[in-house]
């Protein structure tokens, strides 16, 4: 056998210090001899073995191929992540004792635990698409977390709340197909950026915003959903909803088709918990587990049995207990307090999971037997993430977005291989993932506009190298993708045409950029 690997730690203050942050480095030693992935990325590591069994990561200097010694741990920390750099790590605080909890995630059980290993774990809640990574505000603080997240809460003990991060900063990010973006702000206000040509930034006009800019009469929204179409709609602290934007279908739910530029208020809902936008057409849950739905129904997306489309919400037949509710291009899926999964409407390419290519005008359960905690519906394709946090898809897999390897379309869920998962994210042709281990977030399917995060315009079949680390929220658009980081900025990466990105240009970027303004 060969030598054992050493190694060697250091401390510093990291990026959030005032809020008792500290990064963690591991001064890696070489091993010889690896035995070394042959995909490799430039820039990035890859899975390696040296002696003694020891695993580790090898940069890789250049495409296909790794140069130089095999990197690898004082400990033992199992397979290596190959999308991750080498010294790239989450920030822990090392002097909490090991499994110090720190609830980030909604609900008054802790969600998350952040151990000393750099270990992000969050078991989420079942909603559709976002896992919401903030505590209640009024939940116990922990003595014993080292991150203070957005949500008016004294997350560490320290007597203050939100400290580290900007004034009324943002809680939730949403990217819309339609190249739009918005982001809700604690306080309850929203705000939106890009493509705005029938007034879906909400601000009262039609002119296109390459930063940031308020939704007009917005101050106390908890929920923000743009879809495929030139929409977007926001739950409000009292259960009420608002819409604005195009409604050549009736999808503002106003009894109108009439276009509106600032938000108007859906008809007759009222204690809505979560709500939806597809390309035409909407729905929301109400608390006693109905589902409501809205706009065109030309191919039953609105589950009312029908193909008649509808300017105010219709209840959806068959589904009483739904907990969360996402929709697609012609398409609808809703998470039911069971674990299980019911879609309806168009189901080209196998979209509805039931194992089948038939349209369905009510609800059918996703052939699966599995129990599920999220569920997110791209154009023709669905994701959902399971109880163990594995990543499943079915659908249209034409630019792999179903993350199996494959571009063959599939009419029951498939698995990806090889992460754990705590949000997962479809996009119009392509899916992003958050990952469990540190927050990363990876992604797959459709590139040609640098939606992948990964530097080039090329497509994916499997989740690529991580766009970035340590994100608190994730949102999959169209040809862009956005995600909160736990220092409350947002990031979003790839076509840039009408602003969506919010960085002040029309530049497509391959890489994350910073939304000014925010």
């Amino acid at each position: 056998m060969g030598p054992k690997c050493s190694s060697s730690r250091a401390a510093w203050p990291g990026p959030g210090a005032s809020a008792g942050w500290v990064m963690v480095a591991v001064a890696l030693a070489a091993c010889s001899a690896p035995t070394v992935d042959p995909v490799c990325e430039a820039g990035r590591s890859v899975e390696c073995t040296g002696p003694g069994g020891c695993r580790g990561a090898q940069v890789c200097e250049r495409d296909g191929a790794a140069w130089g010694t095999c990197q690898c741990p004082d400990v033992d920390v199992g397979p290596v992540d190959a999308s991750v750099p080498r010294d790239a790590h989450v920030d822990i605080d090392t002097s909490a004792p090991p499994d110090a909890g720190i609830d980030v995630g909604p609900g008054d059980a802790p969600d998350a635990t952040v151990t000393t290993d750099a270990a992000i774990e969050d078991a989420g809640t079942r909603d559709a698409g976002t896992d919401a990574t903030f505590p209640d505000a009024g939940s116990a603080c922990d003595a014993g977390s080292a991150v203070e997240l957005c949500n008016g809460v004294d997350d560490d003990c320290d007597g203050l709340a939100d400290e580290s991060l900007p004034s009324d900063c943002v809680v939730s990010v949403t990217a819309a197909r339609n190249s739009f973006t918005c982001a809700t702000r604690i306080s309850g206000a929203v705000a939106c950026w890009g493509r705005n040509v029938l007034g879906e930034l909400g601000d009262g006009t039609t002119s296109v915003r390459w930063t940031p800019v308020s939704v007009v009469g917005l101050s106390d929204a908890v929920e923000v959903a743009a879809g495929i179409g030139a929409f977007a709609c926001a739950r409000r602290r009292a259960g009420t909803v608002v819409c604005w934007g195009a409604n050549d279908s009736g999808q503002l739910g106003d009894g109108t088709t009439t276009p509106r530029a600032v938000p108007v208020a859906v008809a007759g809902l009222s204690d809505v918990v979560a709500v939806a936008a597809g390309t035409q057409h909407a729905c929301a849950v109400a608390s006693t587990g109905t589902v409501y739905c809205w706009g065109a129904n030309g191919y039953g997306q609105l589950g009312d049995g029908t193909t008649v489309s509808r300017s105010a919400p219709t209840p959806v037949s068959g589904v009483a207990d739904a907990v969360a509710v996402t929709a697609g291009y012609h398409h609808t899926c809703a998470l039911r307090s069971t674990g299980g999964i019911s879609c309806w409407g168009r189901n080209v390419a196998g979209a509805l999971g039931d194992g089948t290519l038939v349209d369905r005008l009510t609800a059918v359960p996703v052939d699966a037997g599995l129990e599920w905690t999220l569920v997110t519906a791209g154009s023709s394709h669905t994701c959902a993430l399971d109880s163990s946090r594995m990543v499943w898809c079915w659908g249209f897999n034409s630019s792999g977005q179903l993350g199996n390897g494959t571009t063959t379309d599939s009419t029951r869920p498939t698995p990806i291989i090889g992460v754990s998962a705590v949000e997962v994210s479809a996009g119009l042709e392509h899916t992003c993932l958050r990952l469990a281990s540190n927050g990363g977030v990876r992604c797959w399917g459709l590139g040609s506009s640098g939606q992948l995060g990964t530097g080039m315009r090329t497509n994916r079949s499997t989740p690529g190298p991580n766009a970035v680390l340590g994100a608190a929220d994730l949102s999959s658009g169209g040809g862009h993708t956005c995600a909160l980081l736990l220092d409350g900025s947002v990031q979003c990466w790839g076509e840039n045409g009408f602003g969506e990105l919010g960085d002040g240009t029309f530049t497509d970027r391959l890489m994350p950029t910073v939304v000014v303004g925010l």
